[in-house]
């Protein structure tokens, strides 16, 4: 949003600008979908449509990703979440703190524990521990290949759906577990644990610290 270059939309967990954002999750089955509004300090489920998948040619998730934006309401952002069972995982310990910083040098320190190049790799990460006395940080880092994230944006560019954003559905989980279902500190670990329709998805949490 342009305000975003004078004033942040979000500050804490309050959202200064209203916005209205399409989440979809695209899984073997089927193609589940919300609209969620984010308002002052509230976050709003507005519609939600599942639309059943009869098998997983392109053209059949493409209908269905078309079906749900012109019939779902309106909204401003639309974000989708990787599959993880499609992603590498790799723990990087780094002897330095600052998230820029980290984005300058990460896909150099994880180029050596890939099983493709680095031209074929599409990388993030996310910071799950810094140590300020230490001055380190302990990050997760995902890595993906670009061919395995084309056949996501392909579906909503032919569908006519600009995305917005893109994550990983394990980072999606630890994020929502953070900001809506956060345990007090009494529990020193955790397992968070997703039943989804064709996987299931297990975080180990430590401290309020993502694990594994």
């Amino acid at each position: 949003m342009i305000q975003d270059i004078f004033v942040p939309s979000k500050v804490g967990s309050y959202y200064i600008f209203h916005k209205r954002v399409l989440g979809f999750d695209i899984t073997t089955s089927g193609i589940q979908a919300s609209l969620l509004y984010f308002s002052k300090n509230k976050v709003v489920v507005e519609n939600s449509i599942n639309v059943v998948l009869q098998d997983q040619k392109p053209a059949t998730i493409i209908n269905a990703i078309k079906k749900i934006a012109t019939t779902i309401g309106a909204y401003d952002e639309v974000v989708t979440s990787l599959t993880s069972s499609a992603v590498i995982f790799k723990e990087l310990v780094l002897p330095f703190i600052g998230r820029e910083k980290i984005k300058m040098i990460v896909n150099y320190e994880v180029e050596p524990l890939l099983p493709f190049s680095l031209d074929e790799a599409v990388i993030d990460f996310l910071i799950v521990n810094e140590d300020k006395e230490k001055a380190q940080t302990t990050i997760l880092v995902a890595a993906t290949r670009k061919s395995d994230l084309d056949i996501y944006t392909d579906y909503f560019e032919k569908a006519g759906i600009q995305l917005t954003n893109i994550t990983l559905d394990m980072f999606a989980l630890y994020d929502f577990y953070r900001h809506t279902m956060y345990v007090a500190q009494a529990h020193t670990s955790l397992l968070l644990v997703d039943f989804g329709v064709d996987a299931i998805r297990i975080l180990y949490i430590q401290k309020d610290l993502l694990r594994s």
